[in-house]
């Protein structure tokens, strides 16, 4: 897999439950990312904070986000529907946040994901099983105290978003299966897969243009567009093994250990449910999450 380029790890932000917290380095949150959308007519790339429902849901609204100087720069997300984290309709585990625009001109001040590089329905046959994955997030026992530190975990396309899955509250949603070498705790991350050949646009939508179509322009080819954004880290599938007794030779029986014998001891499955990226598009689309004018 070629090397992943600075802007991209750079996009990553961390949530916490306070602002205290957040400038502590401590109390485990959430992961999650910039994503830009840009309005021609502004001349500014509109950023949003992408996260998981079920993150902002536990409690954790404060942004940490890593400036291109280094600058830690912090922000509580307000409660208020108006201006606050808006959520699809639908079960997708899914949060956005609208943090402002930023001039094109002069110096950028965050990175982040370009809309162009979100993953399409239309172009779900691009993917396959065994394409390479990779998500950057927040690793909780070596993140960075003092600035956002994010890790890359490696693996693979393991399942296409054919048949729905249960999510945690039961209901029935699209995801695509990733195994990856990687463990709970990276909610909210996003995850790319690397994809040789692709051509990549960026939207022109107006800003005051309350329609769904939008123009595109085709970008010029550029190293770190060859990853796409395939979606978002929603969950870890469960894996749970009975806690058995140790027989006279010193292995394990397939017995339950009768001191505990409803005992259950969670493994990691390494496999990760990947809310698909047009799910965040239709959600970036919607005429109330777009930024008043």
């Amino acid at each position: 897999m070629p090397r992943i380029d600075q802007h991209l790890l750079d996009s990553v932000v961390y949530l916490y439950p306070s602002e205290e917290s957040a400038e502590t380095g401590t109390k485990i949150g959430g992961s999650g990312f910039l994503i830009g959308i840009w309005s021609g007519q502004e001349k500014v790339q509109h950023l949003y904070v992408v996260t998981n429902r079920h993150v902002v849901d536990g409690g954790f609204s404060v942004v940490r986000i890593t400036g291109n100087n280094d600058e830690t720069v912090i922000r509580t997300v307000p409660e208020d529907e108006q201006s606050g984290w808006k959520f699809p309709h639908d079960p997708d585990d899914l949060a956005v946040w609208y943090l402002g625009g930023q001039p094109i001109a002069g110096e950028q001040k965050f990175s982040f994901v370009p809309f162009g590089a979100l993953v399409s329905q239309a172009d779900r046959g691009s993917y396959c099983v065994g394409d390479e994955c990779f998500m950057l997030g927040r690793f909780i026992r070596h993140d960075g105290k003092q600035r956002n530190l994010p890790t890359a975990r490696f693996g693979n396309i393991s399942m296409l978003p054919e048949e729905q899955i249960l999510n945690s509250s039961g209901q029935l949603v699209d995801a695509f299966l990733v195994e990856t070498r990687s463990q709970a705790g990276y909610s909210g991350s996003p995850v790319f897969v690397y994809h040789e050949g692709v051509t990549a646009y960026m939207p022109v939508r107006e800003a005051s243009a309350h329609k769904r179509s939008v123009s595109k322009i085709k970008l010029d080819t550029h190293e770190s567009m060859i990853f796409m954004l395939l979606g978002i880290d929603c969950a870890h599938l469960p894996n749970a093994a009975i806690v058995t007794q140790v027989n006279e030779n010193g292995g394990l029986t397939q017995r339950p250990h009768p001191d505990v014998p409803d005992a259950r001891v969670e493994l990691g499955s390494g496999m990760l449910a990947v809310v698909p990226a047009w799910k965040l598009a239709d959600l970036l689309n919607r005429d109330d999450v777009r930024p008043a004018t």
